[in-house]
């Protein structure tokens, strides 16, 4: 067995320098690869009891569910990529020295919006960053306070934000792919991200710093299988580090909110911490809590009675709009029982498993997932052969929302979020089924070309013109 895992090892960090030719089998299934080791992690802090003790009811369910599920991914994920060699093509020097018109007026979007949404989203105005992260604490209440003032009060900005959300979705990630691969793009990626780390902490809040870091992390993956370069033995030193300053940086930041208070996680049968945490203490709880608390609430979701929620009950952000105009409710959904199986559907998780169970029946949930496996298999072949900043946006996203299925649908939360995800999907299906099935299919969305270069192994043999053309972990 270790031979093996060294034996792959090998392969991934000697790659050829350069960018051409086929992708190894090993790099190829790299996503699903890392979700599945995440995915044992996680239920692994949940099944050891360690540093929380949880109830750990239907814990057989749980582990049928989630080894069912994951079996399923990876076999269609697999399927996808290895049916044919992913090939890397890189992008000629002209495509790549200008940055495309559509990430500049996203950019310029994204500056522009953050003023109005960080105080609308806040206690504070948006340049009182340094008084917000001397108290965290405070920072996080106001933002509460705010966002339970419900959403009428900020429509015409939420519209605003969710319209322009499928090109500034692609901000970070297709300018970090720039950086890494061409050393491009630096000074407007550094604001975008600043502008995050701003809101964080106006807000009090990691979910944007949380999505900024994976984003990053999935542009770097993406740049060094595309350029051929592979993986280091330093390099898992350097993420490592990276890793432990992360969580000692969050710990700080949990604690800080905590005031001394002891903390007993929720579904646990004993208080984790019963006096005043040291910051070992927040660090291995916090972070275990964060890792395990959805597998409880599944355990008890389980329990509950289903019925069909619509099509939409799997998205709290769409429940919200369809309460808000439609005036109706689906309150006989598997979370919206939680209340009564002692958990919360609000404030806390129970995973993305439960949150599917609301539209579709248990036993349909693992196929659900595998169709999320299945577009981001589509979308990591096609990040990798072209590189633009469709592709690699839905890649990063699709990615995010199965890598937080133990916890929650991390996408589906923030309406401008999920909506603008949605977007940029039927703007990827729509460019995939035309180039193959419409040889003559011209699809003006991004600066390079389609044609050409075989996405999926399913381009059209003509080159077409293509114009320089993107809440709640608290």
């Amino acid at each position: 067995m270790l031979k093996k895992i060294a034996g792959a090892w090998e392969t991934v960090i000697r790659q050829p320098p350069g960018r051409g030719g086929p992708v190894p089998q090993v790099l190829s299934a790299l996503p699903v690869i890392v979700t599945a080791i995440w995915w044992l992690i996680c239920f692994g802090f949940y099944i050891s009891g360690w540093p929380i003790q949880y109830n750990r009811g239907n814990a057989g369910l749980v582990a049928l569910l989630l080894g069912s599920t994951l079996v399923l991914v990876i076999a269609v994920f697999l399927f996808v990529v290895r049916r044919k060699p992913i090939e890397r093509q890189a992008p000629s020097e002209k495509e790549a020295s200008k940055l495309p018109w559509i990430m500049i007026a996203a950019v310029v979007a994204i500056v522009a919006l953050y003023g109005p949404l960080a105080e609308t989203y806040s206690g504070y105005r948006f340049w009182e960053v340094l008084p917000a992260l001397a108290d965290q604490a405070k920072a996080y209440e106001l933002a509460g306070l705010r966002i339970s003032e419900g959403l009428g009060s900020r429509l015409g900005l939420v519209f605003i934000q969710t319209a322009l959300s499928p090109i500034t979705l692609a901000v970070v990630p297709f300018l970090a792919l720039r950086w890494f691969e061409s050393r491009r793009s630096l000074l407007p990626l550094i604001v975008v991200l600043a502008l995050s780390v701003f809101t964080s902490v106006l807000g009090g809040r990691d979910f944007q710093l949380v999505l900024s870091a994976i984003l990053v992390a999935c542009a770097w993956i993406v740049s060094r299988v595309r350029r051929g370069t592979g993986f280091r033995w330093r390099d898992l030193v350097v993420l490592g580090g990276g890793g432990l300053v992360g969580i000692f940086l969050f710990g700080l930041r949990k604690q800080s909110r905590m005031s001394d208070q002891p903390y007993c996680p929720e579904g646990a049968d004993i208080c984790a911490i019963p006096g005043a945490p040291t910051l070992w203490d927040t660090v291995t709880v916090t972070v275990s809590s964060y890792f395990s608390q959805g597998f409880e609430g599944l355990g008890r979701a389980l329990d509950a009675s289903w019925s069909f929620g619509g099509g939409y009950s799997h998205s709290p952000a769409l429940v919200s709009l369809v309460d808000t105009f439609v005036g109706v409710e689906n309150n006989d959904v598997v979370t919206a029982q939680l209340d009564e199986l002692d958990w919360s559907a609000t404030a806390n998780w129970s995973t993305g498993f439960a949150m599917i169970a609301n539209d579709v029946p248990w036993v349909l949930v693992p196929l659900v997932v595998a169709v999320g496996a299945l577009l981001l298999a589509l979308a990591w072949r096609a990040t990798i052969t072209l590189g633009d900043w469709l592709s690699v946006s839905v890649f990063a996203y699709s990615f995010i929302g199965l890598f937080f299925m133990p916890m929650n649908l991390q996408l589906t939360i923030s309406g401008p979020l999920y909506l603008g995800y949605l977007c940029l999907v039927a703007l990827f299906v729509t460019r995939m089924i035309g180039s193959r099935f419409f040889p003559g299919f011209t699809f003006r969305i991004s600066r390079w070309s389609i044609a050409g270069r075989p996405v999926f192994g399913l381009a059209p043999a003509d080159t077409l013109p293509i114009e320089e053309g993107a809440r709640s972990l608290s």
